[in-house]
């Protein structure tokens, strides 16, 4: 009985009552026409008998009568339905409201629930229930198809919305719709591996929801929402995911950190050094640096083939003519398209036979234009005296 049912209402139904409507009235029946028989064989002077069980029987007729008419009349309740058969035919879909139904040639159709409080697990309604039911059903082995057996709970809501088919479609709707569900996920899973049930569990329900509607739509039920509530691997398989996993993000970690400390030693050279043709300027001057600090009297300097170059080395050759250690450049352009200055000579000219004694040379740093790398020569020796000063 449903909680919800009023005192007019479709517990009232006789269909499965201890005395079926036509034993009853056979009975009413069979005792009138006993009334009939006693007063009129046992004569006047036992009419005082008859008429009393006249009267009784009478009673009792309008007691029957009156019980039927009352089952006669029900009151369907808010989100329910009943299915009127009549003379053993489909007539008629009672909606909410009172209606009125025929005593021995009307048949009300309910449906079958489940019900764990009860002895059979099941219980027999006298209607149909409009309301959203809800399937949790036990989880269950299901096979992938990689041949890994995985622990499935799922869930199921639904309502019947034409309660013609759900009565005439199928025997037992609830039931056929567990079936239905454990089908549709042995059969989804089961064309899947591992790794897609547990990375694709929106892409599951889907294709769950669109294989279960697709079948109870012949039954007359809408499918709300069907979902999986939890998938669980095996003990071993899941703890190899865990550390496989945990493997991952460690070298995902690594690789980010990597990326980072070099976009910030990138960061770091531009923000010194500016540009790259700034940067290769200083390393040239620092290279220049370290070879005027040295001995060698001569230093090839390479000179750049690009005319816009001109301006850098003749900065070049300033900073060098500072530090003492290179001879001036006289008349250099490397832009004018001039000629390159060729080198003086090592040997300074003879002195002529009137002049003293001469001085010896000192070592002059000669530049020249060329494209091999710097080459460190000993410095020359000095000129012989000329012929005057041997006499």
């Amino acid at each position: 009985m449903h909680p919800d049912d009023g005192p007019f209402s479709l517990s009232l139904l006789a269909k499965e009552a201890k005395l079926p409507g036509v034993v009853l009235l056979t009975l009413w029946f069979v005792l009138l026409v006993l009334t009939l028989l006693i007063y009129f064989l046992l004569g006047s002077h036992q009419q005082k008998i008859a008429v009393f069980l006249f009267i009784l029987m009478t009673l009792l007729a309008i007691g029957i009568t009156a019980f039927y008419i009352r089952k006669g009349f029900i009151i369907v309740q808010e989100q329910q339905a009943v299915v009127v058969e009549r003379l053993g035919q489909f007539y008629a879909v009672y909606q909410a409201g009172p209606h009125i139904v025929l005593p021995f040639i009307d048949n009300l159709r309910g449906m079958r629930i489940r019900a764990p409080d009860s002895p059979q697990n099941f219980i027999d309604l006298d209607y149909i229930d409009l309301r959203e039911m809800t399937v949790d059903l036990p989880a269950q082995m299901v096979i992938t198809r990689d041949n890994v057996q995985v622990e499935v709970d799922s869930v199921v809501h639904y309502r019947i919305a034409d309660p013609k088919k759900a009565i005439y479609g199928i025997a037992n709707v609830v039931i056929a719709m567990e079936e239905l569900i454990k089908t549709s996920l042995r059969d989804v899973i089961g064309g899947i591996t591992l790794q897609e049930v547990l990375s694709g569990r929106d892409k599951i329900n889907a294709q769950l929801k669109q294989n279960i509607t697709r079948i109870s739509e012949d039954w007359g039920v809408h499918v709300r929402d069907v979902g999986l509530q939890d998938v669980k691997p095996p003990r071993d398989l899941l703890d190899a995911m865990t550390k496989k996993q945990a493997f991952i993000t460690e070298a995902e970690g690594k690789k980010r950190a990597s990326i980072a400390e070099a976009e910030g030693e990138a960061e770091k050279i531009r923000t010194v050094y500016g540009t790259t043709d700034v940067l290769l300027k200083i390393k040239y001057l620092e290279a220049l640096e370290k070879i005027a600090n040295g001995q060698a009297t001569k230093v090839f300097i390479p000179f750049p083939n690009d005319p816009n170059q001109a301006g850098l080395f003749s900065n070049l050759m300033s900073f060098a003519a500072g530090l003492g250690e290179a001879s001036a450049v006289k008349d250099f352009n490397p832009g004018s398209g001039g000629q390159n200055p060729k080198p003086t000579s090592a040997n300074p000219a003879s002195p002529s036979p009137s002049a003293g004694k001469p001085e010896p040379s000192k070592p002059v740093q000669k530049v020249v234009k060329s494209q091999q790398p710097v080459v460190k020569r000993p410095p020359s020796p000095p000129s012989p005296p000329g012929p005057s000063e041997k006499a």
